[in-house]
């Protein structure tokens, strides 16, 4: 195992080759990247992360261009809001805890905007209900962190082409 710090106090471990753990001071392994050579899958599309932590942004946004995918980052939910009306995206995954507008509320205004892109809530929490809570503020599925590499292929694959 090797550990190194990265800028704004966090510190990220990896296994190498097979894992990276992001963790700063709120919260502990939130991103999981697993490699497996056996599900090189490509897709085709354009897709919005909204994700407030840098480094999350990153881990994020390279595993899904790994993946095929462009993506183009927001920080928060009004980020989302204006970069959703402006562009069409093929998905959107969502943060649910933001500062300023949290993904709920994101949610909530791009649906009442009238955008149908499937939204992916991508949370920490974990509780029982909160994947409930997502889908009645308007999001299409759910995923948790960590992020389960083979779930979030199902989750893809259930809305975009390969």
């Amino acid at each position: 195992m090797c550990e190194f710090r990265v800028p704004f106090g966090c510190r990220a471990f990896c296994h190498c080759p097979l894992r990276v753990y992001i963790a700063n001071n709120y919260e502990i392994n939130l991103v999981i990247i697993e490699k497996d050579s056996s599900e090189q899958v490509n897709f085709s599309g354009s897709v919005l992360v909204v994700e407030d932590i840098p480094v999350h942004q990153l881990l994020i946004k390279k595993l899904l261009e790994k993946m095929g995918l462009q993506v183009r980052i927001a920080a928060d939910g009004n980020e989302a809001i204006q970069k959703a009306l402006s562009k069409s995206f093929d998905m959107i995954f969502m943060d649910i805890k933001m500062p300023c507008m949290n993904g709920y509320e994101a949610t909530k205004a791009l649906r009442k905007q009238g955008v149908t892109t499937p939204i992916i809530a991508v949370s920490a929490y974990a509780m029982k209900g909160d994947e409930k809570k997502c889908i009645e503020a308007g999001c299409d599925a759910y995923i948790p962190k960590p992020i389960d590499r083979r779930e979030l292929l199902k989750i893809i694959g259930k809305y975009l082409p390969s």
